[in-house]
């Protein structure tokens, strides 16, 4: 796993190992020594199997240098950038989730299985707020819902819930928190998780998570959070969060879901009206009791 991501599993309790890929590191030339000490980290282990469940150069490049036989990956179109010149065995994706693709290559290479919903380690207290995750990456700037329309949100759960409200920033989205903030009508306090960890134990407490096409989604709906994501440029029938307590909210505007990588007016994300996401959020707080 990535160094950047690693922490969200280390020291899971369902995990033999877990070899870190020092993604940073090796981004300056200067590191590169290091590289055969990974490699031999990574083939030590005499793999028989791996499951290459990410598609690209890169995982295709860590599977063979594995030394593993036996190498399984996804075929077109979520196979590109070569991988498949470092793959043995391709395993063709069906149409649906992304999750679904995953679980059809698993079955492929190991027989079909019982399937029982994925966990995360967390220790955190159930605080019982209602924590509002406004930005994404600056990558996926366009998939940001208006820090006003957060807010309006925000103060209408707080009145009709009682609960109080928390908004979460990663590394360097503090901005983005506090303009939500400073548009609320009643208080709320912005937190920024010190690692990956602290997030995973504050969303874990939560009574409600409202983001938006963005990892701590994710997340909250693996923990069982009520989960409520905001959908503009992609589908959520593809990419969206998994859970039973999850819902996926998008304005059904007519040029979404797209390819665009970026886009000067992203009307599928200002047209995301509050009384829907409102709407959603009620409900499932409503099917909690």
């Amino acid at each position: 796993m990535e160094d950047r991501f690693a922490p969200l599993l280390r020291d899971h309790p369902e995990l033999d190992a877990l070899h870190v890929y020092p993604r940073r590191r090796l981004r300056r030339p200067w590191n590169w020594w290091r590289i055969p000490g990974f490699i031999h980290q990574l083939r030590k282990p005499r793999y028989d199997l791996v499951l290459d469940l990410q598609g690209n150069l890169k995982s295709g490049v860590l599977a063979r240098l594995s030394g593993a036989k036996r190498r399984v990956g996804l075929d077109a179109p979520l196979s590109r950038e070569g991988n498949r010149l470092f793959v043995r065995e391709r395993v063709a994706p069906p149409a649906g989730h992304r999750i679904d693709a995953f679980r059809a290559l698993v079955d492929a290479a190991c027989g079909p299985g019982p399937w029982v919903p994925a966990t995360l380690a967390g220790h955190g207290r159930p605080h019982g707020a209602i924590v509002l995750h406004p930005s994404t990456s600056r990558f996926g700037a366009f998939k940001r819902w208006p820090a006003a329309r957060f807010a309006a949100l925000g103060d209408r759960l707080a009145e009709r819930t009682g609960a109080p409200l928390l908004i979460t920033a990663g590394p360097g989205e503090r901005v983005q928190a506090e303009a939500v903030a400073a548009a609320l009508r009643g208080p709320a306090e912005v937190i920024e998780p010190v690692d990956l960890p602290a997030l995973v134990d504050l969303l874990g407490g939560a009574r409600l998570v409202v983001a938006g096409d963005t990892g701590p989604a994710h997340i909250a709906a693996v923990l069982g959070v009520a989960t409520v994501s905001l959908f503009g440029p992609k589908d959520p029938s593809v990419l969206g969060p998994v859970g039973p307590r999850v819902r996926a909210v998008t304005a059904g505007v007519r040029c979404s879901p797209c390819a665009l990588r970026d886009c000067p007016d992203p009307v599928c994300m200002t047209a995301l009206p509050v009384d829907l996401v409102e709407q959603n959020a009620m409900e499932l707080l409503r099917l909690d009791g």
